[in-house]
């Protein structure tokens, strides 16, 4: 009977405390303020929010968050006024009319879509914003000049610690991938380069080899006139030597003419004697 009154007990916690989740120690009473009144609307978000910090407070008093590492504290917790018991009933209904506004968000997957959510959270996020005066989260409408420059320069220091953070994981996931890939690039540059020789000799290669196609389409052009004057050539070099022929055989009639005019005068002299 004690367990099953334990296990009621437990049910009957928000999923939070439940879980043990994260929870705020202290609670901004100004949270509980209603952004406007002229409307049933506006009505209706202070109750909640009124309901939303009572429910905070109850349970940051009641049930104490358990820090990492810390002690735990023998002093008595923090008193606070005990709840008004709702009826099972109660809270089955309004559970019931909760997840009824949450089905009209949805998605017939079961999910909040992403214009809904992102308009959501954009009115809500630049509503709040971490105060360090106050050490806690708060309205921006309720917190001074200075409570909003210290926020700002808070959220500067935040993202520079956080960005510091990451470049220098970065450093070192990239000092480990230098280590691990320093050979696969060795052999990247040495590939690299051989790549690069090799595309020059080809260019190198294709440039002599079109310059040769254009010589040898050139000398085809130019053999057959090369042929026909060298023919042309050979013809006159024939035609000269057969005049040369003819001038030469004249000559040596001329020469067996002449000696034999000096052999018959030679032959006149002797018989004469």
């Amino acid at each position: 009977a004690k367990q099953a009154k334990r296990e009621a007990e437990l049910a009957r916690r928000n999923a939070a405390v439940r879980r043990d989740l994260p929870r705020p120690s202290t609670v901004d009473a100004s949270l509980g303020q209603a952004r406007e009144t002229d409307t049933a609307a506006g009505v209706a978000d202070g109750l909640v929010r009124a309901e939303m910090v009572m429910l905070l407070n109850h349970d940051a008093a009641k049930y104490p968050v358990k820090k990492a590492g810390a002690k735990k504290d023998k002093k008595r917790k923090r008193k606070t006024a005990d709840l008004e018991e709702i009826a099972d009933g109660q809270l089955g209904a309004a559970r019931e009319a909760v997840a009824a506004e949450l089905k009209l968000l949805m998605t017939d997957n079961g999910e909040v879509p992403e214009e809904k959510f992102a308009e959501v959270w954009g009115e809500t996020e630049g509503e709040f914003a971490y105060l360090p005066d106050r050490n806690a989260y708060g309205p921006l409408s309720t917190a001074s000049a200075s409570e909003r420059m210290g926020s700002l320069q808070h959220e500067f220091e935040a993202l520079r610690e956080h960005m510091a953070a990451h470049a220098q994981r970065a450093a070192k996931l990239e000092g480990k991938l230098r280590v691990k890939t320093a050979g696969y690039e060795g052999r990247s540059d040495q590939l690299r380069n051989s790549v690069v020789a090799a595309h020059g000799f080809r260019e190198e290669k294709k440039l002599e080899l079109t310059c040769f196609k254009l010589l040898a389409d050139t000398e085809e052009i130019a053999l057959p006139q090369r042929t026909a004057d060298l023919y042309d050539l050979a013809k006159l070099e024939q035609e000269r030597n057969m005049e040369l022929q003819k001038e030469y055989s004249t000559l040596i009639k001329q020469r067996d003419y002449l000696y034999g005019l000096l052999n018959n005068a030679a032959a006149d002299t002797n018989g004469a004697n």
